[in-house]
């Protein structure tokens, strides 16, 4: 956004905010930034539902939220977003549905893996140097009241992710009824079995050498520890630990000049970083300023900017396919043959470039259902594709890839899918442009082999000729061109033909 004014409104699990933000020439003057203690989180994390006295709380709030967006005009450029607390509500839809009926607010749940990755921009624009420390190797801590994040990079690439449910309010709930004096053994434990999870599925934890925390926690520890700089240490917080965590919430209230809530989250809080830093060897983790309402603001108002999206996201599934031992030469030599598919026959196909991205996807995984099973490997390929939780790639993208890699095969047909049959009529002729490139790519190197280097594409009124340039006769990829090239027929309309021309001919 250049010029014009936008708002936020965050529905957290322990308050709600609100941020209304001026843009000029894209630069941002904040107008207005609220804050509104509700503990929705003690509602779900403890009952599993959102009772129907926080539902009429959150309205009212609301409803003064909603006189903010008349005041400055801004119906129609707002958001409003909630995460864990109402996420993991199993009244989610009935409370969505109350306060749209009492405030007239559209709220919107966002996904875990898109959270992580509005936070991670966030992050990325705030501190200093990001690049370099991703590049070295960097684990990210995002702990809320409701989850605590954990994504570890290296050169741009997410070699880790994962969302546990142990954020600092839910963690103090959890173990409320515990004994203070061994309630600290009980976050330890809680504490060690994510650890154990991070090592068991990131073996090389020796290769991180940078930290940096965020999220609504960070306020606290700034405020107890007082830092200098952006960086708290491992040994300041050791230290604040020890001290605290045979202690009452009451008495570090009063120790502290702390609230309630903020005495009651401040153990767990402390003891995830110190752990964390433990588990990396690392003396201390920088950390962000920047809040959840400030990055949800930059991100739809579209002051993030991420260069080469689809790039970073291509490298991020090719990552993710190492972990199937994914024939990677097959996968980049379709791969290889899509592009160029896609580059010489746009007058044809008229695809866009988020389209282009769900067909390089699909090419990188169309094989890795191998690594469970031969057989129907294209339905274990499905599987493992619709379980991509990568930030930055959101849902639709997921289940046209999954779907994409499932019809790959002539053994699928799209027409046999249940879920499929009720698809508007756009979707599924875009899926089935994106199937016929892929089979065609597929073809070309069918035997795994990469026997044909190149191919030339020439277009005519009547057919398409694809000149292959081979090391051999491709027997294989002929045969197996021709009984997947009837796709592209009946999506396109016009013919496929392959020539084969010998190398060394």
């Amino acid at each position: 956004m250049k010029n014009g004014i936008f708002g936020i409104i965050n529905i957290g699990s322990s308050a709600i905010r609100m941020q209304i933000s001026e843009f000029k020439n894209s630069k941002e003057r904040i107008l207005e930034s609220i804050v509104t203690p509700i503990a929705l989180g003690l509602d779900t994390f403890e009952k599993g539902y959102i009772t129907l006295e926080k539902a009429k709380e959150t309205a009212q709030i609301l409803s003064k939220y909603a006189q903010k967006l008349d005041e400055y005009k801004i119906w129609g450029n707002y958001k409003a977003i909630c995460t864990s607390a109402v996420r993991d509500a199993q009244n989610k839809y009935f409370f969505i549905n109350y306060i749209n009926t009492k405030t007239q607010l559209d709220i919107e749940i966002i996904e875990e893996s898109q959270e992580m990755y509005i936070k991670y921009l966030g992050v990325k624009n705030d501190i200093k140097n990001f690049d370099k420390l991703a590049q070295e190797g960097l684990l990210i801590a995002y702990l809320s009241s409701g989850s605590l994040s954990i994504s570890i990079k290296e050169n741009e690439v997410d070699l880790f992710n994962s969302v546990f449910n142990s954020g600092s309010l839910r963690q103090f709930l959890l173990f409320k009824d515990f004994d203070v004096i061994i309630r600290s053994k009980a976050y330890e434990e809680q504490m060690g079995k994510i650890i154990n999870t991070i090592r068991q599925n990131f073996t090389s934890l020796n290769s991180v050498k940078y930290m940096i925390g965020c999220g609504s926690s960070i306020n606290l520890l700034v405020k107890l520890l007082k830092p200098k700089s952006n960086k708290i240490t491992y040994k300041s917080l050791n230290t604040l630990y020890n001290s605290i965590k045979s202690t009452s919430p009451q008495t570090i209230c009063q120790t502290y000049s702390l609230t309630q809530n903020e005495a009651n989250v401040v153990v767990p809080i402390v003891y995830t970083f110190s752990a964390l830093l433990k588990m990396l060897n690392l003396d201390g983790f920088l950390f962000s300023n920047s809040t959840f309402p400030q990055q949800l603001v930059s991100y739809y108002s579209k002051k993030f900017k991420e260069k080469s999206v689809n790039k970073k996201i291509l490298n991020q599934v090719i990552a993710y396919s190492k972990k199937y031992n994914n024939d990677l030469k097959h996968a980049k030599k379709v791969l290889y043959f899509a592009n160029k598919l896609y580059s010489e026959l746009k007058s044809i196909h008229s695809m866009t470039q988020k389209e282009k991205m769900v067909l390089d996807c699909a090419c990188i995984l169309h094989d890795v259902g191998y690594h469970i099973g031969i057989n129907n490997h294209h339905q274990h390929s499905y599987y493992i594709a619709k379980s991509i939780n990568i930030p930055g790639i959101d849902k639709e993208i997921i289940d046209y890839v999954a779907a994409s890699v499932l019809f790959h095969r002539n053994k699928a047909k799209i027409e046999s899918e249940d879920e499929l049959l009720s698809a508007p009529i756009e979707k599924i002729l875009v899926l089935k442009k994106i199937i016929a490139l892929l089979k065609i790519a597929d073809s070309l190197d069918a035997s795994h082999m990469q026997i044909i280097e190149d191919i030339d594409i020439n277009v005519s009124e009547n057919e398409v000729k694809f000149i292959a340039t081979a090391l051999k006769i491709p027997f294989l990829e002929e045969l197996t061109f021709k009984n997947k090239s009837v796709d592209f027929l009946e999506t396109f309309g016009i013919a496929p033909k392959l020539y084969i021309k010998l190398k060394y001919e």
